[in-house]
């Protein structure tokens, strides 16, 4: 978390009001976001344990904040299933295949 008054957060501010592009990756930028993403897109669920297996280094806190940035940011759901907590792409967590796909894709050239 930053400092609210530190000038690199000023600056993040003032680039996503100006740059849709940027406002964009703010949404998937983030070391576990884009696996986590990846992992919804190919398996239509997962749960905090599958992301655990998926990604073994990263900590029950950093994945816990990641994804309730995600649902804050309207790109996942978090449903109770019976007794474990399963979550989801919402629609515009799905609007992101195509991009991402892209630019997995465009990473291979």
């Amino acid at each position: 978390m930053r400092k609210p008054t530190s000038t690199n957060l000023e600056n993040e501010i003032n680039l996503t009001n100006f740059c849709n592009g940027s406002r964009a990756l703010l949404l998937i930028n983030g070391r576990w976001k884009l696996p986590v993403l990846f992992f919804l897109l190919n398996n239509n669920t997962g749960t905090f344990s599958d992301f655990i297996k998926l990604l073994p280094d990263v900590s029950d806190r950093m994945l816990a904040l990641h994804l309730k940035e995600m649902i804050s940011d309207d790109l996942i759901v978090k449903k109770k299933n019976g007794t474990s907590l399963t979550y989801y792409l919402t629609d515009k967590g799905i609007s992101l295949k195509p991009v991402l796909n892209s630019l997995a894709d465009w990473n291979t050239n």
